[in-house]
């Protein structure tokens, strides 16, 4: 089954999942640092899933909030895979979140947690099960709709990375 009407759609498809690419990056690894001396530099490794020190809502936030930002990769892996298998869609999402973790262990840049790979995968899981729901609900506007979404967020965050950036660079001008 191709999944793309014409090439344009193939185009704007690997273009906005690049972007979400990217912007995932930077949320994940760099927590949205505009200046390298804001990026943490710690290491830690917790190998228990779902255990905290102090337990706390933020934690919570935290779980539903790495469901959240996974779900257009589970969608566009699926996507963007040939023969739309789930299993391979799941397989990518999951090695993409252990990347994620590795190098954040590796560089020092954040706490490597099982919890954030088990969510994040969660969250991919969802994005597949939205791909094939839209595809039975909207089979040739599927692409057309989560694209749409797409820019309008990827637009939206452009929007504020510039404004966080300009307003960054206000002040460091400001205490100079």
């Amino acid at each position: 089954m191709n999944t793309y009407k014409n090439k344009t759609e193939k185009i704007i498809t690997y273009t906005v999942f690049t972007i979400y690419l990217l912007f995932l990056t930077w949320l994940v690894l760099f927590k949205l640092a505009v200046d390298p001396k804001m990026i943490p530099h710690m290491r830690g490794i917790n190998l228990i899933p779902f255990y905290y020190k102090t337990e706390s809502t933020t934690h919570l936030r935290e779980v539903l909030f790495n469901v959240l930002v996974f779900i257009p990769a589970g969608f566009y892996f699926t996507a963007t895979n040939k023969t739309h298998n789930l299993f391979s869609g799941l397989k990518a999402v999951m090695i993409l979140s252990i990347s994620y973790e590795f190098i954040q262990l590796l560089f020092a840049i954040g706490a490597t947690d099982i919890t954030d790979v088990i969510t994040n995968t969660a969250g991919g899981f969802l994005g597949m099960c939205l791909y094939v729901f839209l595809g039975r609900v909207l089979a040739s506007r599927r692409l057309t709709l989560i694209n749409t979404i797409g820019i309008i967020l990827e637009s939206g965050t452009l929007l504020f990375v510039s404004m966080v950036i300009s307003t960054t660079t206000s002040l460091f001008i400001i205490f100079l």
